[in-house]
């Protein structure tokens, strides 16, 4: 019986470092803790973020990642004296900076039912909320920024 737990242990211990080894080496581990999962949280987004203009029921926020991956996750951390999200979406987007060059970031959209300048969410503080965003590839994460989506041809930077 003593042979027999000796042999397994070893065998194990064999076995879990040739995984190891491979997934390192290979770089074909796609989980934790053979690689990270970039999850991005961003705070504070508000009325500056609302598409045609603060009094807006719709939030665009890109940042940019560098990565072309259509697979994305955005949820919401938290909400500051905001109304409950009727939506909320990410997608890949190519943007032309001002640079005269496309870059690759996620684009995540909020639906809400009224515009965050409604008096009910601007007492005592100003409404906005927390988000959690994952983009497959994404390392690392630009500054959160707004978008305006509304004209025809490609989306568009907020301009300061």
């Amino acid at each position: 019986m003593r042979r027999f737990v000796v042999v397994a242990g070893a065998a194990l211990m064999v076995g879990a470092i040739t995984v190891g080894t491979v997934a390192a080496v290979a770089n074909t581990w796609k989980a934790p803790p053979f690689s990270s999962i970039g999850i991005n949280h961003v705070y504070f987004i508000g009325n500056e973020y609302g598409e045609g203009g603060p009094d807006s029921s719709v939030l665009r926020v890109w940042m940019e990642t560098g990565s072309q991956s259509e697979k994305c996750l955005v949820t919401i951390g938290e909400a500051n004296h905001a109304p409950a999200v009727d939506g909320i979406y990410c997608w890949s987007r190519l943007i032309t900076l001002e640079d005269g060059r496309d870059h690759w970031g996620v684009m995540v959209t909020l639906a809400l039912p009224v515009p965050l300048t409604d008096p009910e969410y601007n007492e005592p503080d100003p409404a906005w909320y927390s988000l959690n965003v994952y983009r497959e590839g994404a390392r690392p994460y630009g500054p959160p920024t707004p978008v305006e989506c509304l004209t025809e041809g490609p989306c568009t930077l907020h301009e300061s």
